[in-house]
């Protein structure tokens, strides 16, 4: 049994983890989901240093128990998706890298940064979002359908994330320096309250951008002049009366495939400035 290095304890009647499960050290994956965990007693992870996945996928954890004046440094993924948490700090993981809590009732989430490279919140009741020190590692991030009012602040300074979505909030405002951030490829801001974007655009490297169904009048002016990597933009089911254009001059830079117009307020006016994106395949207006 020492040498064991797997053992799948999913779908059972578990209501804890096995303290067996100490002396198995070939082992660095728990998989327990689909079990009646109600709470998550943090010191037999202690005396577990050789796993670094944990599964607790589909259980009823509520809440998270233990001295938290140790970390626990071992555990790198935390798979805590479909329970029933309502607040979760998870800073105690400080060297995690991957975090899933979908589907949780969590309104309050709080994660060390030093190593965290995803973290997928969707659909929870999110309303602090607590990421600490900056996630330099932090390659995506999903908080959409949940009741964030504002993007936090250290999200513009995660220098390496590349894709972030934000969909189904209560977001009013995005940061000017957001776009500012040359790893950014999709930015997903559907269906919240945005009644702006930054009135100009620096350089940006997205090339994916989703505003759809919010309240902007408008979009930037230089929007499509200086996002000359995006191929897909949905700006669908707002208040939009003209396009802002895609070059000054006779020659474009414009790569846009998709583009998604539909519910705006646009009038024949904007029909010319669709000859600015030569690459066009797909036009819903």
């Amino acid at each position: 049994m020492h040498q064991l290095s797997y053992l799948g304890l999913s779908f059972n009647e578990f209501s804890d983890i096995p303290e067996v499960l100490e002396k198995l050290t070939a082992m660095d994956k728990l998989c327990m989901s689909g079990n009646c965990m109600a709470t998550l007693h943090l010191p037999i992870l202690r005396k577990m240093p050789h796993i670094k996945h944990i599964d607790l996928r589909l259980n009823v954890i509520r809440r998270l128990m233990g001295d938290e004046s140790d970390f626990l440094h071992h555990v790198t993924q935390l798979d805590l998706r479909d329970n029933k948490l309502g607040e979760l700090d998870a800073t105690i993981f400080n060297n995690i890298e991957i975090l899933h809590c979908e589907r949780n009732q969590l309104v309050a989430l709080k994660i060390s940064g030093y190593l965290l490279k995803a973290l997928y919140a969707t659909s929870n009741e999110l309303v602090h979002l607590d990421v600490y020190p900056v996630p330099n590692y932090l390659t995506y991030l999903d908080v959409s359908r949940n009741h964030l009012e504002s993007l936090p602040e250290w999200v513009c300074d995660s220098r390496k994330l590349e894709v972030l979505d934000l969909g189904h909030n209560h977001i009013r405002e995005l940061p000017p320096r957001l776009f500012c951030n040359i790893s950014l490829r999709k930015l997903l801001a559907g269906h919240n309250q945005l009644a702006r974007l930054p009135e100009r655009i620096e350089r940006t490297h997205v090339e994916v951008l989703d505003v759809q169904h919010n309240q902007l009048v408008e979009l930037p002016s230089n929007l499509l002049l200086k996002a000359d990597s995006l191929r897909y933009l949905n700006a669908s089911a707002n208040k939009l009366e003209m396009l802002p254009p895609a070059t000054l001059s006779e020659e474009t830079h414009s790569i846009l495939q998709e583009l998604y117009l539909t519910n705006n307020h646009l009038t024949d006016k904007c029909v010319p400035l669709l000859t600015g994106h030569p690459h066009l395949k797909i036009l819903h207006m």
